[in-house]
């Protein structure tokens, strides 16, 4: 069942970094690309954080 779990986690985060990976930003400036990058480093830790909290939800149901 370990096995399992751990299998479904690898898959979910994999699934995330390549949904936000998927979108290359284009950039205008050099302050552009930094805004850009800034923001979706926010919206991965975002969508990390969530994933933690479902995962430690998952974990304590048990």
């Amino acid at each position: 069942m370990g096995c399992v779990m751990l299998m479904a986690q690898l898959v979910i985060v994999f699934f995330l970094f390549e949904t936000l990976k998927a979108s290359e930003p284009m950039c205008l400036s050099r302050f552009d690309y930094d805004e850009k990058m800034l923001l979706k480093m926010l919206k991965f830790e975002d969508a990390l954080e969530k994933f933690e909290k479902s995962r430690k939800g998952i974990v304590a149901t048990k």
